[in-house]
């Protein structure tokens, strides 16, 4: 068992993917790094994630990520795509991130805005041609 702020960054983890990027994460939760590896570790020690590198982590098991992912209410997992969304748009790498944006934002926000979702993701890729194919790390992209 974790505290209840280990928790939230988990849970904000496991929209990200079953593997993650610490900037990323303190950018969606909008916390300094140093309290997201505290957090962290104390995950680490209970078996939930795995540190990779400096800045990425990974859960431990595909079905810790996922039972983590589905036990979140409907409204919190859009915030947490939108805030994901927002934090990969605001980064100056955006183009390489276009499906990720395009995905999150199609997550976060009901279809009628469906031109806002494209508009974002065209913005996100701009100077490249192409958006990326979907990233394996997303979670379960079939199931959302």
């Amino acid at each position: 068992t974790v505290d209840k702020q280990t928790r939230t960054v988990l849970d904000v983890a496991s929209v990200i993917g079953r593997s993650f990027d610490l900037l990323l994460l303190a950018q969606a939760l909008k916390l300094e790094t140093q309290f997201l590896i505290t957090a962290l570790d104390r995950a680490t020690n209970a078996g939930l994630v795995i540190r990779e590198s400096t800045m990425c982590y990974r859960f431990n098991h595909d079905l810790i990520c996922k039972v983590t992912y589905e036990n979140l209410l409907m409204a919190t997992r859009a915030d947490y795509h939108n805030r994901i969304a927002e934090a990969l748009l605001s980064n100056q790498d955006s183009a390489a991130h276009g499906y990720e944006v395009a995905f999150h934002l199609q997550k976060a926000r009901p279809l009628s805005e469906l031109d806002s979702i494209v508009t974002a993701a065209k913005r996100s890729s701009t100077g490249n041609p192409s958006i990326p194919y979907p990233d394996e790390n997303l979670p379960y992209q079939s199931e959302y």
